[in-house]
């Protein structure tokens, strides 16, 4: 049976390299995904290992481990000195690093990717070295990393502006600096200044983010350590410096976490696609190969082993196109890295990372898939009957009635519409399963419920797809063609429902937001402008001397700051905002559930309505809320709220949040113009006064509302840019299959060709089939995803109020291209079967 096995490979090496590309494709987004992620968290270790190689011992604020991305306490700077002046300590250096806004020589904002960070000299760091020109020494003075200023094209002597909590500065470039063989700190821009310039860019005078230590030669680190803990505050420590490197390492590996998942959810959409792709492929061999599998059992072999051999099979085609797939995602980690680095990241000169995991879980992976998709058709081969050999038929074997799969397919879209209602709608306190996985599992058995029905109506759908085709002699074969085999149109057409199915979801979500966020700003947001970063996707923050500025302004009437940040309450991360609370609450929807706007002050706090039910809270009711700066803060409920515009989970005063929070840039300014001025006179007033700064959008309503859709275009498009690759897959599908139909119909084709026809309306019939095929897999999948995007806005709708839109035109744009997919998938399949031989394929057998 091994011989056989092998005997099959190489006799239909076609065969073998159609069924491979789907494995490989799938495979190589699973690998490419580990390659990335394991080259970005190596970078980013790397980077950690070099800034903290020339000290010993890091004093730091205390912060909640869920909030390190938040700032701590700053520190006095007197503390420098004082473990400067213990024994056994060689230097001691006080740190800021704040982020900021780089303003290039051409008064542009340098933004795009990773934030913008101003950062003291670290004097300490021996790896760290000026590259090109001098280190700035004094106020006025800065050098940039050599990636930041190759990109602005700086030289020394090139005037820039920074921007921190103030108004805009202008510095002269010095030179450039980093730490060794890194052009950038993994791909973050810095702007490196002097200790007293950064502590006035970033508000806090006299004091410090961090302070570094050198011990002395012979001094252990837990000796510096136990010498330095008496002089901390209460709310400082003191840890060596290989914990810092590690703990940073490990918070960014954490934080890119989501970016490997995110990768992953589409590497299991490729393959989930292409295991239809691959358990038809086989499925259509078995059928070809029925009486060569009968022949078999007439001279011995058993039940067992041709489903044995047929396994085997697949498992060999499943090892060759994964290691192809480890290769293909080579290249498409090199592709996105391509695409971080032209956003402004930056892996360093580091290799790609291919860990043994990423080669085994590929392996694995793929050959799972392909094992668990060839096994049904497996089975079905080992039922072949040995009079099917010599009868010289190519009769089914093991035909089901259309009744039992009318059963396993309800009962499987049943199962699967249970799941996914089980993820949306009800709250699963669980630590095992999230609402997510449910969510996905849910919408995975659907579509096999799906798959499994399709075939019970292919044949009526072909006959209404192709009617349009039937005026022509090539349209009617065509869909004929289609209607002959329901099970091999339905399965065909699965792999191009999940993507389409997929694609109509994140439309009828995206336009449901989009659609939802005009009514609110229509009907209840009030304010005249709002005022915000112009940075990539409209996310940043600003110096809050914009919003001083503009409140100053006789053309305002009234105008409030909003601010945003991570905090924990009740073990969970919420947010908080910071605004004044009653201007706020006249400038957006706002509804008071129960208290009043103006109890909310010093100890005490607004609640959204959603939070307050989640964290059984009402009015007067304590909830300790920890901040990264403070710690744990008790504040007295004084307002239960409800908005769409501003759904943030607590709401404190401006005082009260920068009492809590280092973090001092403001996110929005929400204005509203003094009676009778005009939106023009307005904007005119607005933007002189704030012309200094660059960057900044003033925006109306309606710019307000396009920035939106704008941002939601932006999510879109790449979501549907990592949704491509299923696409691709389902037109692959269509090609592999449409091909292996050509060789199960040479014969007939053969026919065809010898009472008449022509190359050319060949190439028109195995078009329209495809076209047929392309179109009912299209139609599947854009009900099936009106039907998730419905499901997924219900669900939505339970905590915030969304309304459903469903972007006909969209859609129907998605079945254009589908048939137009369908013509790309034909043109193979349609080639070859007009290169046929007219004498070998009358008599092929």
């Amino acid at each position: 049976m091994w011989r056989a096995t092998w005997k099959g490979l190489i006799g239909h090496r076609l065969r073998l390299a159609l069924t491979a590309l789907a494995i490989t494709l799938g495979v190589g987004f699973v690998a490419g995904a580990f390659i990335f992620t394991d080259s970005l968290n190596q970078s980013f270790k790397t980077a950690f290992d070099s800034s903290t190689s020339g000290f010993d011992v890091q004093v730091r604020p205390v912060v909640d481990p869920e909030l390190t991305f938040a700032g701590g306490e700053p520190l006095d700077e007197a503390l420098v000195d004082q473990i400067e002046a213990l024994d056994g300590v060689a230097a001691a250096q006080g740190t800021i690093l704040s982020v900021g806004q780089l303003i290039d020589q051409n008064g542009e904002v340098v933004g795009g990717g990773p934030p913008t960070f101003i950062v003291s000299w670290p004097t300490l760091l021996p790896n760290f070295s000026v590259k090109s020109g001098e280190r700035p020494d004094a106020d006025g003075e800065a050098a940039l990393d050599p990636d930041t200023a190759q990109r602005i094209s700086a030289e020394p002597g090139t005037k820039v502006s920074l921007v921190g909590v103030g108004a805009p500065e202008e510095f002269i470039i010095t030179g450039t600096a980093s730490l060794e063989e890194l052009s950038s700190f993994a791909g973050l821009r810095s702007v490196y200044v002097t200790l007293e310039t950064a502590q006035r860019l970033t508000g806090q005078p006299g004091q410090v983010a961090t302070i570094e230590v050198a011990g002395e030669p012979g001094v252990s680190v837990s000796d510096l350590v136990d010498a330095i803990t008496p002089l901390l505050p209460e709310r400082a420590e003191a840890v060596s410096a290989q914990a810092v490197a590690e703990q940073n390492a490990e918070t960014f590996q954490e934080a890119l976490g989501f970016l490997n998942t995110f990768l992953l959810v589409f590497a299991g959409v490729a393959l989930f696609v292409g295991a239809f792709l691959i358990q038809n492929t086989f499925r259509i061999v078995v059928a070809q190969r029925v009486r060569e599998l009968a022949l078999l059992r007439v001279v011995g072999a058993t039940r067992r082993q041709v489903t044995r051999m047929v396994v085997l099979e697949a498992v060999i085609v499943a090892i060759l196109a994964s290691l192809a797939g480890v290769g293909v995602g080579v290249a498409l980690a090199l592709l996105i890295r391509f695409a971080f680095e032209a956003t402004g990241g930056n892996l360093g000169d580091a290799p790609l990372t291919i860990l043994p995991r990423t080669i085994v879980v590929a392996l694995a992976v793929g050959v799972a898939v392909t094992t668990i998709s060839a096994l049904f058709p497996a089975v079905q081969a080992s039922r072949v009957p040995p009079v099917a050999a010599l009868r010289g038929t190519e009769a089914r074997a093991g035909n089901r009635s259309l009744r039992r799969r009318a059963v396993w397919g309800f009962l499987s879209f049943a199962l699967g519409l249970a799941l996914l209602g089980l993820g949306l709608f009800v709250n699963i306190e669980s630590e095992r399963i999230s609402e997510i996985q449910l969510v996905g599992a849910g919408a995975a058995v659907m579509f096999i419920g799906v798959a499994v029905l399709a075939p019970l109506f292919a044949r009526p759908a072909a006959a209404a797809i192709g009617a349009p085709l039937a005026a022509r002699l090539t349209g009617r074969l065509a869909r004929e063609n289609a209607m002959r085999s329901p099970t091999r149109t339905a399965a065909t057409a699965s792999a191009l429902m999940i993507g389409l199915a997929l694609v109509g979801m994140t439309l009828v979500l995206a336009d449901s937001i989009k659609y939802t966020t005009r009514r609110i700003l229509e009907d209840q947001f009030k304010a005249d402008f709002v005022i915000g970063s112009a940075a990539f996707g409209g996310v940043g923050s600003f110096s809050p001397e914009v919003a001083a500025r503009v409140a100053a302004l006789p053309e305002v009437d009234r105008s409030t700051a909003a601010r945003f940040g991570p905090v924990r309450a009740e073990g969970k991360t919420k947010f908080v905002g910071g605004a004044d609370v009653p201007v706020l609450a006249s400038l957006v929807d706002f509804d008071v559930i129960e208290g009043s706007v103006d109890a909310v002050g010093e100890g005490t706090v607004a609640v959204l309505e959603t939070t307050a039910r989640d964290l059984d809270l009402a009015v007067g009711d304590p909830i300790e809320i920890v901040f990264a700066r403070t710690g744990a803060q008790i504040f007295e409920v004084g307002l239960v709220f409800a908005s769409e515009t501003y759904d943030t989970d607590f709401l404190l005063t401006l005082p009260v949040y920068e009492a809590n929070v280092v973090e001092r840039q403001d996110v929005q300014v929400l204005v509203a113009l003094a009676e009778g001025i005009d939106l023009e006179t307005g904007r005119t007033a607005i933007e002189a006064a704030i012309s200094d700064f660059v960057g900044i959008n003033v925006s109306d309503q309606e710019e307000f509302q396009d920035q939106i859709a704008g941002q939601i275009n932006i999510f879109l498009a790449f979501i549907f840019a990592m949704l491509a690759l299923a696409i691709v897959i389902a037109v692959f599908g269509i090609t592999n299959t449409l091909s292996l139909s050509v060789i199960e119909r040479t014969r007939e084709i053969g026919l065809l060709r010898a009472v008449g026809m022509t190359r050319r309306q060949l190439w028109a019939m195995v078009t329209g089939e495809a076209v047929v095929v392309a179109v009912f897999g299209a139609v599947l999948g854009v009900v099936i995803g009106i039907g998730f995007g419905w499901a997924v806005v219900r669900a939505l709708a339970a905590d915030n109020e969304v309304f459903l839109s469903i972007p006909w035109w969209q859609l129907g744009l998605g079945l254009v291209l589908a048939a137009l997919a369908g013509i790309v998938a034909a043109v193979f399949p349609a080639w070859r079967a007009s290169k046929l031989d007219l004498l070998t394929a009358i008599s092929y057998e």
